[in-house]
């Protein structure tokens, strides 16, 4: 009875690992299948390597930690998550598991941890559901983005999201993975106090791809670069937004803000023109999404 019971909760768990997510981002790959994927959680368990050993085997959150020395001019500060955020995604775990009738005896193994991370991969892929613009051949207005109605992303996946500071060498490089504007800026103010805003740093890879969910017109009061990073392909959401872009070119700068993207998108080519570009002093440079962009500092 009790390998019956075993069994049964790999399958339902099974359910949630092998769902929609993972055969969308898989399909077309003959070397991974559904049945082979497996996350990252479920490698460092299986492979009994020590976890978040910096933060003493607990959770990756400012509550715990928020400096970490990788090296003699290598610092790390944490600006998300916090303890909240991870509750947040807790319960929606909790939640997952309730659908499937997993209540009791969780487990500490692959399936578990596989299971975890693809669910909160899925939750992280679906769309805002407001109305999607995208740009095209029409010239942006840029005064009536800068009127939009700004509402932050809720969704716990993308509030868990690891966002972090490295300062190196003289230089500040400020990673926001797809983190929640609110908790960046109320951090970045308590990391740097005795500096005027913006608080200016040597290189900004912009949060969630550009959605306008994950970048506030207050957090672009709040941090300034003269590069600015963009990772997406845009063909899924749309990304990067309108007035995330229209937000971010009209922040005051002192010198030519660029703005690179490793793939050629919609969005960017919009906004790329002289009209722009001339009026707000920045410069779009994108990439094939084959060949890397090199960016020196």
């Amino acid at each position: 009875p009790s390998n019956i019971n075993h069994n049964f909760e790999d399958k339902q768990l099974e359910s949630i690992k092998g769902g929609s997510y993972l055969k969308e981002v898989t399909e077309g790959e003959k070397k991974v299948s559904a049945k082979q994927g497996s996350s990252l959680a479920g490698l460092i368990l299986d492979g009994k390597y020590s976890w978040n050993a910096e933060f003493d085997g607990k959770a990756i959150s400012t509550n715990n930690k928020k400096i970490v020395e990788l090296a003699d001019d290598i610092k790390l500060i944490l600006l998300s998550p916090d303890d909240e955020k991870l509750e947040r995604l807790q319960k929606t775990w909790k939640k997952e598991l309730r659908k499937k009738g997993y209540l009791k005896n969780l487990p500490n193994n692959v399936f578990f941890d596989d299971a975890f991370e693809f669910m909160t991969a899925k939750q992280k892929s679906k769309p805002v559901l407001k109305e999607k613009k995208v740009s095209g051949s029409r010239i942006p207005d840029v005064k009536t983005l800068l009127q939009s109605k700004f509402t932050e992303d809720t969704t716990s996946a993308n509030g868990s999201s690891v966002a972090f500071i490295i300062e190196c060498s003289g230089k500040r490089l400020l990673f926001l993975g797809d983190a929640h504007p609110n908790i960046i800026v109320q951090n970045i103010k308590e990391v740097y106090p005795e500096e005027s805003l913006p608080i200016q740093f040597d290189l900004i890879k912009i949060s969630h791809h550009g959605s306008w969910a994950n970048n506030s017109p207050d957090l672009f009061k709040t941090i300034n670069s003269k590069v600015n990073i963009f990772s997406t392909d845009g063909e899924k959401h749309g990304h990067p937004d309108e007035e995330s872009l229209a937000v971010l070119i009209s922040s005051k700068t002192d010198e030519t803000r660029k703005l690179y993207f490793n793939y050629p998108v919609a969005n960017a080519k919009a906004f790329d023109v002289d009209s722009l570009t001339k009026k707000y002093n920045y410069e779009i440079i994108q990439g094939d999404g084959k060949t890397p962009l090199k960016i020196i500092l």
